[in-house]
């Protein structure tokens, strides 16, 4: 029968001072404030443009925000990406809440299947991991859709995106257990 010894070394370097402990002295306060949220009983989920706590998401997943404040956020079961200003207005950006797909196209007519990941770059496009679709796409600050990358690269449920400050796209390729980069130039 093997023991377990790792509880007795935890505290024998707790109690032999092996592990200093310091206060730290200086500390930056966060403050924690909701943007929008659902209210009232029960789960409620939802697809509404509004202010705050009237406007209704189902399944957020991912979120990114930009210069301005602005976030966005991949409303994963709504199959669209939703845009909440600093002041909380919540507008649908790109998608129609209900109707899973995969179109490029302006605002409502682009379709998404599962969207998880959202990052923004410099010049304020949102990339997005449409998961289910297996492709990362690309919404200009117009809302203007279109697939970046998936066609001819073989994704596997991509989750996450993030982008650098020169544009690069890096994507967390879940299912083909990689990490993916869209240069600048595709």
């Amino acid at each position: 029968m093997k023991k377990f010894l790792l509880p007795l070394f935890v505290i024998a370097c707790v109690s032999s001072g092996a592990i200093p402990a310091q206060a730290q002295s200086n500390y930056e306060p966060y403050y924690f404030g909701t943007l929008a949220k659902r209210v009232g009983l029960g789960w409620g989920a939802g697809s509404i443009d509004a202010v705050g706590g009237a406007a209704r998401f189902n399944d957020p997943s991912g979120a990114a925000v930009d210069s301005a404040g602005n976030v966005y956020v991949a409303d994963t079961y709504n199959h669209t990406i939703r845009k909440i200003t600093p002041a909380g207005v919540v507008s649908t950006l790109a998608g129609l809440a209900g109707s899973q797909g995969s179109a490029d196209g302006t605002g409502n007519a682009a379709r998404f299947s599962n969207p998880y990941g959202v990052a923004v770059d410099s010049a304020g496009n949102v990339y997005v991991a449409d998961t289910s679709n297996n492709t990362i796409r690309k919404i200009t600050p117009a809302g203007a859709v279109s697939t970046l990358a998936g066609l001819a690269a073989q994704f596997n449920l991509p989750f996450g995106v993030a982008v650098d400050s020169v544009g690069n796209v890096y994507v967390a390729d879940r299912n083909n257990h990689t990490i993916r980069k869209i240069t600048v130039l595709g």
